[in-house]
């Protein structure tokens, strides 16, 4: 990455003749300045693709901050300096000289995140050559910031190009899409070494590591190691990705954040290092994305459900159950949708978490199959028939066979006693329960279940 930050690295070039020469490398080129109307600042500045099947993907507006909101002038000209059709000063620059430029557009906060090469027809791309940008405000001083991307060497015309990862001195995997049929990231488990439950939360970022979006754009829980959950070993599963998107890859827990050290395995491989014996692979590739991944669901309140909404007919469902508790718990399944209300079968009306009778709707909608285990040891229950087209939502009821007794706790944290969320997805398809009221030690492991369809 070749930054240039007008702050540390003295005043971009103000003559178009001779523009501030900056040397591109491969991937985020961020270029940072201030420009002023009063007195007069324009930035120039010049850069060179070289001719090896390289090019400049992108550049975007990363940054812009101008009080009173106006617009600023932004160019591509060909060549190591600006240009003018009309022959004379930038001063003296009339509107036709900028039919001659790649580009010449007017921006503002409009343009965040956006491709400047493909505004308004653009190229969208730069090719072999050398190109100068000129950038100027139209009023009060502006604050701005580029990037430019330049893209390593392209398959020629006809030829496939391999997805695959890159790492970056600040802690970043880059995400580099060719055009086979890798569509997710996955992130499997080498070793765990927590003493308490943790969270694995992963983040876009821009090529300098600020975070986007505000927060997480995944998070997943983890929970304390423990010799019982020993066999426990679930997937992270990560779709939609993006060309030249930059991720950071954090675990939370109570001592704080530590982010991971991404060392590349190979082109589609990637090793995350958080530390203290915790070490996790990335990989990139073509994943069996829906029910194989997916059919663990939350809701916009952070419930968990079963989603089987996709499928039709009926689907064959294995669990995986760990145990680690002193109570002899059993987990059951309920037809609900994915907010949790239930249909009362014996009034027909909807209940809702939180409700009266919703205990007893939701338990005479219980499937037939019910889940227990054993302290230390995986128990699998294989070929259970699920009907599809639906949701589904979990119960565990703690330590009896008694449902109208006990305590139950249900995925939906509405409907528990205490309003407590007693669930916690543990990654894909796999979600553990805490089966203490007002959730006790809060573990999440008291039964943990993984589950996949043939």
């Amino acid at each position: 990455m070749a930054n240039y930050n007008e702050t540390n690295q003295g005043d971009l070039s103000n003559d178009f003749k001779n523009p501030t020469a900056i040397a591109l490398s491969t991937g985020s080129n961020i270029i940072t300045g201030k420009t002023t109307n009063s007195p007069l600042d324009r930035d120039f500045f010049t850069f060179t693709v070289p001719d090896n099947g390289s090019r400049v993907r992108n550049i975007l507006l990363k940054g812009y901050s101008a009080p009173g909101g106006q617009d600023s002038f932004f160019a591509v000209d060909t060549g190591n300096q600006i240009s003018l059709a009309s022959g004379g000063d930038i001063c003296s620059a009339i509107p036709s000289d900028a039919d001659n430029f790649i580009v010449s557009e007017l921006i503002d906060t409009a343009q965040l995140d956006q491709d400047l090469l493909a505004l308004n027809g653009g190229p969208g791309q730069l090719g072999a050559g050398t190109y100068t940008v000129w950038y100027q405000e139209t009023g009060n001083p502006t604050d701005y910031q580029f990037d430019v991307q330049l893209e390593g060497v392209i398959a020629p015309p006809g030829e496939s190009t391999a997805s695959k990862l890159l790492t970056s001195d600040n802690n970043l995997v880059k995400v580099d899409l060719g055009d086979d049929d890798a569509n997710a990231f996955q992130f499997s488990i080498d070793s765990l070494n927590l003493s308490d439950v943790s969270e694995f939360q992963l983040f876009k970022t821009d090529g300098d590591g600020n975070v986007l979006g505000g927060g997480p754009v995944e998070t997943f829980s983890l929970l304390a190691s423990v010799p019982e959950l020993a066999g426990l070993s679930p997937k992270f599963t990560v779709e939609g990705l993006a060309d030249n998107e930059y991720w950071q890859i954090a675990m939370v827990n109570p001592g704080g954040t530590t982010i991971a050290t991404p060392t590349l395995i190979n082109d589609r491989e990637v090793a995350l290092d958080f530390g203290n014996s915790n070490l996790f692979t990335l990989k990139l590739d073509k994943f069996d994305i829906g029910l194989a991944t997916d059919a663990l669901q939350k809701n916009s309140n952070g419930d968990e459900f079963i989603d089987l909404s996709s499928e039709n007919g009926t689907v064959t469902a294995t669990f995986s159950v760990f145990r680690e508790a002193d109570f002899n718990n059993t987990v059951g399944f309920y037809v609900a949708n994915e907010n949790g209300d239930v249909i009362d079968p014996l009034t027909g009306l909807t209940i809702s978490p939180g409700e009266s009778g919703y205990k007893e709707a939701a338990l005479a909608q219980r499937l037939d199959t019910t889940l227990s285990g054993v302290n230390g040891q995986e128990t699998i229950v294989g070929n259970v028939t699920l009907e599809a087209g639906g949701f589904l939502g979990m119960f565990l009821a703690v330590d009896t066979a008694d449902l109208t007794s006990g305590d139950v706790f249900f995925s939906f944290a509405g409907a528990n006693s205490d309003g407590k969320d007693h669930v916690k997805a543990l990654g894909d398809n796999t979600f553990g329960f805490e089966d203490l009221v007002g959730l006790g030690d809060a573990d999440f492991n008291d039964m943990t279940v993984n589950l996949s369809f043939a």
